[in-house]
């Protein structure tokens, strides 16, 4: 099989001078293609125009083909949301974001920049990190004791003011810098951009290498490791993906200049083990690894793009028996283009779906599907997930196209890679069978669609791909079976960088009048802007085709610092609501958050995870309860501050904002009133109707949205839960309440051993410690009342749950409130005394013990729970019950020697550790030079003979499953796994796991 011609940009052959990370890049591409016999591209000459796939670095072209596909490589992204910059770094970006529009494939080098286009484009690249020949960093240069700053610019995110403030603060230490700031002091030499060789020298004699910048990648880093040098940066950006801090360098929390200082000192003290620690991590960071990974990818470009334009036309139907056979012979006598059609009958009351059987059994193209989710949008979003075609026709039961429609549509989406939906005019056919030429649709204008101008007709021709990435439509904005959810899914489209086209002034779509929506005089069209922020802020999505804001390029966010982290459990009463919760959180004026869903013993849909890959998602196993997931997702939480929500609920637009906002100011958990979706008889809505809370009534259905008003936070009623005022608790929050994650690791989180009420109890821990919570009065959470199975075991089970608070709470020590005329220090929070272990003798109060170390050992705590609970042991020496406050499983702390001793399955001794020395083999360079001649890859590892791993003590079946443990990329991976990764391969046992250890360890 030929090779695959790859013409890249910019092209080895041809650089211009000036060095940059894309020019060494390009340049090792074109080194290593030569030498690889197993990778299936090569590279074109630079003028050569027979290639076969386009690959672009940075958007550094303006030739985009319509005769090959096209790969952008993402390198020199600016973070223009977030930093100062200059308009030339905006017209960079814009290049860049319109290579994406135009490509099949997209790759970044690192899961940080990733990040930005899985939240803002619903697009999940390729990550293809860079490789390092170690060989070439080996040397026996003198160590000049330099501390080296080298990057080719001095503005943006590579501004040097580090480098003047280390030299400052570090007189006696030496700095070296391509550039530094006005005012630096004397033992800071600059030496501007110079060749790549003089670097490289410059690298290897320098003692410490140093890198602030926040870059996409950062190549130097692997070469200063690959030299053996210790690294300090700042703990952000691609650099958390190449340094592991204490092992081969020091991470410094970001902008912050005292850590930046300490972890100088740091890298001064422990070079050698540092240097010698980083040399050894890169051997894994082959190019043999990368370029394989770049033939994958080209050879995919090339596949997708070379793939039949075939279509499936989807015809959902409910009741439509007369005119159902008159849409599906239009949609079959299609002319040239290849497709199927696929009739989703939705809970049809007439003869449909008998007429679709009659249908199916007479075409061979023709297939039925019944769908029990009532809705249009269900019904479409069916068709479209069990296609296989690459463009995708959604076509109503009551129209028809005609035979030109689907060939000059797709003909249109074959020659223009950055549009995704071609549409024609249409024939409008009133109910007398009269008809004419519509004026709409008209050409085709994204920007109008901000204003609530609908662009596109129903019946249009799409890429299926598109439809993945938007998770189809949304059943929301047609609450009476039809309504507006086409136009909401082509501005979504719109937002993701696919534009659409009339593509033909013919009528081919023949559109009938008097449907539910053309046919419905009391027709109210939903609002279907209202969800999507950047309509009305203009803060647009990255690759938007909306009018930027500077008429260049929109600004580009980074996503992996939220400010707040949203833990969503998910049960499987409610994995079909998730996708509102989800929907909730990107209709968010606050940009800065993450997601992250716990899944409790519930397979996802696949649609969902593909649609949603900004989501971060934990698998947890079945009815461990939504406490526990909680719990799982605080753990895994970058934010300091915590927002829970329900997978069944939702939140208004600008929930996240007003929280923040209030919580910023005085670190109170916020929460809010809320809109509560039940169903009421009308007497119950009138009363409410006069009492002015009925928001929405439907006097059918009978469903009603109520305003519910929450309690203003009383903390000493607050801290006396629980007790019953008039037959009520006092509950004055919903568990969607914006809590610090400092405060909820105090209290240990939820109580996992609670089948209902984990949140009360929550909210009454926390209030007892004193912390303070503030209301927000506004209705910014929307709850569903019939959904919560977890509510109705609370009313059954009360007695019992209530019994447990009352003895839980017994003898809880209350803090004074921090924020309600409590002790307070200068910042708000409650003042504590320093931790002790409190005893109280029966029906006596509690006393503070004042305990020695003596008689005091640490311990961590075993029991399995991990939700906070109080730790209380009863001494029968005293008759006292010990009380060691709340803590969770893994939880260390002191405890008496002698209560510890007592119960050996709850608690198991700490023993002091001595400090470990990180040794490195005499013989490195030997090591390097052994290393690099071994396969590096599992992949090498999977291509053995079967026979030749059999002696592991694997099976056939064993070894099929051990290539499954797709976290596991390199042999150095294998080597070092914990072992209950390895054990988690069916079959394997630890032994057979030790000998897979022992194989990959002699590749390393």
């Amino acid at each position: 099989m030929a090779k695959l011609r790859v013409q890249m940009v910019p092209n080895a052959l041809n650089l211009v001078s000036g060095e940059s990370g894309i020019h060494t890049l390009v340049r090792k591409y074109f080194e290593h293609a030569k030498e690889g016999t197993d990778y299936s591209f090569e590279f074109a000459a630079p003028n050569d125009m027979s290639f076969d796939v386009l690959a672009v670095h940075a958007g550094m072209t303006n030739e985009i083909p319509n005769s090959a596909p096209m790969v952008a490589h993402l390198h020199g992204l600016y973070w223009t949301a977030d930093l100062p910059v200059q308009e030339w770094q905006h017209r960079a970006n814009k290049s860049v974001i319109n290579s994406i529009r135009y490509s099949t494939v997209v790759t970044v080098p690192s899961q940080w920049v990733a990040e930005t286009f899985r939240r803002d484009a619903h697009m999940n690249p390729i990550v293809i990190p860079h490789g390092i020949d170690v060989k070439e960093w080996l040397h026996d240069e003198p160590n000049e004791g330099y501390v080296l700053w080298n990057k080719n610019r001095d503005s943006d995110v590579c501004d040097p003011i580090a480098v003047n403030v280390l030299a400052k603060y570090s007189p006696n230490t030496k700095f070296m810098s391509t550039f530094a700031k006005e005012g630096a002091t004397p033992n800071v030499k600059t030496t501007g951009v110079v060749k790549h060789d003089v670097m490289r020298r410059m690298v290897q004699r320098c003692n410490v290498y140093l890198s602030t910048a926040k870059e996409t990648f950062g190549i130097g880093i692997l070469e200063a490791m690959a030299a053996g040098k210790p690294v300090l940066a700042f703990g952000h950006g691609g650099v958390l993906n190449l340094i592991e801090h204490g092992v081969s360098g020091y991470l410094a929390k970001p902008d912050d200049y005292d850590d930046l200082m300490k972890g100088l000192a740091y890298c001064q003290r422990h070079a050698a083990v540092l240097g010698a620690n980083g040399r050894r991590i890169v051997y894994k960071r082959s190019w043999h690894r990368t370029m394989r990974m770049l033939s994958d990818t080209y050879q995919m470009a090339y596949d997708l793009y070379n793939a039949v334009p075939s279509v499936t036309v989807v015809i959902p139907c409910f009741n439509k028996a007369e005119t159902l056979e008159r849409a599906v012979r239009s949609a079959v006598n299609q002319n040239a283009v290849e497709h199927e059609v696929i009739i989703v009958d939705n809970n049809s009351g007439d003869d449909s779906y008998d007429i679709a059987r009659m249908l199916e059994a007479e075409f061979e193209n023709v297939s039925v599907l019944k769908c029990g989710a009532q809705g249009v949008a269900h019904a479409r979003n069916m068709g479209i997930f069990n296609a296989t075609t690459k463009y995708v026709c959604c076509l109503d039961a009551d129209d028809e196209i005609q035979p030109d429609f689907l060939n000059a549509c797709v003909s249109a989406l074959e020659s223009d890679a950055s549009i995704g939906m071609a549409y024609t005019k249409l024939e409008a056919v009133n109910p007398d069978g009269t008809s004419k030429i519509s004026d709409w649709p008209d050409e085709y204008d994204y920007n109008r669609s901000l204003q609530r101008h609908n662009p596109v007709p129903t019946c249009c021709v799409f890429k299926r791909e598109a439809a993945l990435r938007l998770g189809g439509y949304r059943q929301r904005y047609a609450p009476t079976g039809a309504g507006s959810e086409d136009a909401e899914f082509w501005l979504r489209m719109g937002s993701l960088g696919l534009a659409g086209k009339l593509v033909d002034q013919r009528p081919l779509f023949r559109y009938h009048l008097g449907g539910a929506v053309s046919g419905n005089p009391s027709y109210r069209e939903k609002d279907w802007l209202g969800w999507h922020p950047w309509v009305a802020d203009r803060q647009h999505p990255i690759l938007s085709i909306a009018r930027p804001v500077n008429n260049v390029s929109h600004s580009v966010r980074q996503y992996d610092e939220p400010l707040i982290s949203v833990v969503i459990p998910c049960s499987k009463d409610h994995v079909g609501h998730l996708i509102d919760a989800l929907d909730s959180l990107e209709a968010q004026t606050f940009r800065k958050w993450e997601a992250i869903v716990v899944l409790d013993g519930v397979e996802v849909p696949s649609m969902l995870v593909e649609s949603f890959p900004f989501v971060r998602w934990a698998w947890m196993k079945e009815n461990v309860g939504a406490g526990a997931c909680r719990n799982k997702g605080a753990s895994m939480a970058r934010a300091k501050l915590l927002l829970f929500l329900d997978a069944d609920d939702w939140l208004d637009p600008k929930c996240m904002e007003q929280l923040y906002s209030v919580n910023r100011v005085d670190g109170a958990i916020t929460y809010s009133d809320y809109l509560g979706y039940a169903t009421i008889d009308m007497d119950m809505a009138s009363k409410l109707r006069i009492d002015n809370r009925l928001v929405e009534y439907n006097n059918e259905s009978q469903e009603a949205v109520i305003k519910h008003y929450a309690a203003d936070y009383d903390c000493a009623r607050a801290q006396r839960q629980p007790e019953l005022n008039q037959g009520q608790f006092y509950i004055w929050n919903l568990i969607t309440s914006l809590v610090s994650k400092e405060i909820f690791d105090e209290v240990g989180g939820f109580d996992e051993t609670m089948v209902s009420w984990e949140d009360w109890d929550l909210w009454l821990r926390i209030a007892k410690r004193g912390h303070c919570f503030e209301r927000v009065k506004m209705p910014l959470v929307h709850y569903r009342f019939g959904t919560g199975s977890r509510r109705e075991i609370g009313r059954q089970e009360h007695e019992s749950l209530l019994s447990y608070l009352s003895e839980k709470y017994e003898r809880e020590e209350v803090m004074p409130c921090g924020g309600c005329g409590g002790r307070s220090n200068r910042k708000g929070n409650a003042v504590r005394p320093p931790a002790a272990v409190s005893g109280a003798g029966v029906g006596g109060s509690a006393k503070i013990l004042q305990m020695t170390s003596e008689n005091m050992i640490m311990v961590r705590l075993i029991d399995g729970n991990h939700g906070g609970h109080p730790i209380r042991i009863r001494d029968h020496s005293d008759n006292r019950m010990y009380d060691y406050n709340y803590h969770k499983h893994g939880d260390e702390f002191l405890i008496r020697e002698d209560h510890a001793t007592r119960y050996p399955d709850k608690f198991q001794r700490v023993l002091p550790t001595a400090k470990r020395e990180v040794k490195m083999p005499e013989t490195v360079v030997e090591q390097v030079e052994e290393s690099l001649s071994a396969p590096n890859d599992l992949a090498e590892l999977y291509a053995l003979p079967l026979d030749d791993l059999m002696e592991l003590g694997l099976s056939k079946r064993q070894m099929r499953e051990f290539r499954e443990i797709h976290n596991l990329i390199s042999f150095s991976d294998v080597a070092t796994a914990p072992m209950d990764t390895l054990l988690k391969v069916k079959g394997i046992g630890t032994v057979t796991a030790r000998r897979i250890q022992r194989l990959a360890g002699t590749k390393v």
